[in-house]
């Protein structure tokens, strides 16, 4: 039967979640807009800038928005076109997960719309992950669709191997969330009761073998595959801490670094706000499960055991990839989306009431910490006009650990100028994870700015330098152009 209630709820969630993203400019993330800039280049929909990037399309398992992009870039402007693609990252992730929700349950939870709406901010979507969020989307619809085509066994297995190459060609860590996932439900679905459970997992589990094989064979023939720290380079790391005495510094750094990841889980902008919902929420998630007002779904717990665990001892680096511990505690929420169910208590009413109170929290902080940005961004569109065409131009961050807030806001600005401008602006050009590598002056540019080590990219030869916080003891002289949080230096020629 559908609920036809909880379809409607679930839709005026989703347009509210879109409301943030309509209230600016630009959308205050991290390294987002270095990738849009590359959809752009790519499309060749940026005139002049030919001399500074070198299109390397190749075997990688971290392509999806760039075909995407690549469609996005031909038919809207640069930052009409980033909105929408980051759009499709929140709405995806969004209704993804209420689809894999659904086909777990047989219904539409209020409990599911609510963490899924909270989870499309996350603190992994602030960092601009862009190829890993579209990958857990895609792993969270394919896995609705092998739930849905459980009666179908040999077309389960044809169609789920299709599915994980299609996430592999995405992204290839959250293929391997969703060959964890399959296994950990496979697992959980046989369930420890049947008197056969021992000796029908092992055939569960093969069954799986065929899925995993055509991504794992793309991903051999990868360049990524041979590039990247392997784990070993974590535990040599620990050893090497250990040997300088400083092995219980570093593990206390770790933990801090690992509490506020699955603290701050879903981001709004304000820090403490962030932090206040997150202890709430995995508080209250533990609170229905003690007292009954809520129970999980016996499919996933074996994927929740086996992510909790994860949060705690997954490597920040391997293969190329990083930040792969913080992408964890995201993943371990979508988990407990996906297998919570009402239970029997009377005190299960509370349950959507309260998770609703904190949807609506955390959106109305999005609209205001977004908004409030707006007039900066506004402003810094507007000046843009001043910086002249075919120029190279770097960014000078403010060091994530001590001023994260201000890195989201500063970010974007340079890619944007670079879109807006025909400007040349280094972005992510790894050989073994993006399509494309950096040429001529702004290769030796960045490369110059690299050696030195030190913050001048004017002197490194860049001719504009966009910052947004203080630079003790650098004087660049009169900003070329400058707003509330930001400036641009231009270099004399």
């Amino acid at each position: 039967m559908v609920d036809y209630r909880m379809r409607l709820v679930a839709f005026i969630v989703f347009l509210a979640l879109m409301v943030p993203i309509m209230t600016t400019p630009i959308v205050p993330v991290i390294d987002f807009y270095y990738h849009v800039l590359r959809y752009y280049v790519l499309a060749g929909k940026i005139e002049g800038v030919e001399a500074f990037y070198q299109p390397n399309w190749q075997v990688l398992p971290n392509l999806g928005l760039d075909i995407i992009g690549l469609g996005v870039a031909q038919l809207f402007p640069p930052l009409i076109g980033a909105k929408l693609i980051f759009a499709l990252l929140v709405g995806g992730f969004y209704w993804a997960g209420l689809a894999a929700a659904t086909a777990l349950s047989g219904r539409l939870q209020p409990a599911a719309i609510a963490i899924f709406a909270l989870a499309s901010y996350s603190h992994i979507l602030s960092w601009g992950f862009s190829n890993f969020l579209l990958g857990l989307s895609l792993a969270m619809l394919c896995l609705a669709i092998w739930v849905r085509m459980e009666n179908r066994p040999v077309a389960q297995v044809a169609v789920a191997a299709a599915l994980g190459l299609l996430i592999m060609i995405v992204h290839a860590f959250s293929f391997m969330v969703w060959g964890l996932l399959l296994a950990c439900y496979e697992l959980g679905r046989l369930g420890p009761e049947r008197r056969d459970y021992i000796a029908r997992l092992p055939a569960r589990w093969l069954r799986l073998a065929p899925v995993a094989l055509p991504a794992f064979l793309f991903f051999l023939a990868s360049e990524t595959a041979g590039g990247g720290e392997p784990i070993t380079t974590s535990i040599a790391s620990l050893v090497g801490y250990a040997e300088a005495g400083q092995l219980m510094e570093r593990l206390i750094q770790e933990v801090w670094k690992r509490a506020y990841s699955f603290l701050r889980v879903s981001e709004s902008g304000f820090v403490g706000l962030d932090i206040a919902l997150g202890v709430a929420l995995w508080g209250a998630i533990a609170a229905f499960l003690l007292s009954g007002a809520m129970r999980l779904d016996r499919r996933i717990v074996p994927a929740l055991i086996f992510f909790a665990v994860l949060v705690v001892i997954t490597p920040p680096r391997f293969f190329g990839v990083g930040v792969v511990d913080a992408r964890i505690p995201l993943v371990l929420l979508c988990l407990f989306a996906l297998a919570l169910r009402p239970g029997a208590a009377q005190r299960g009413r509370v349950v959507p009431v309260f998770l609703a109170g904190v949807v609506v929290v955390k959106v109305g902080a999005m609209i205001a910490s977004y908004a409030s940005l707006a007039p900066r961004y506004a402003d810094f569109v507007a000046s843009a006009s001043a910086l002249q065409p075919g120029g190279i131009m770097a960014a000078w961050l403010p060091l994530e650990q001590e001023d994260r807030e201000g890195r989201k806001f500063c970010a974007p600005l340079a890619p944007a100028a670079g879109m807006m401008r025909s400007l040349g602006v280094p972005t992510f050009a790894i050989a073994t994870q993006q399509p494309i590598l950096l040429t001529g002056e702004l290769y030796t540019a960045r490369k110059t700015r690299e050696e030195r080590g030190g913050p001048d990219a004017l002197a490194a030869g860049f001719d504009y330098y966009v910052v947004c916080s203080s630079l003790e003891g650098v004087d660049y002289g009169a900003p070329l152009i400058e707003g509330d949080g930001w400036r641009v230096y231009a270099r004399e020629r």
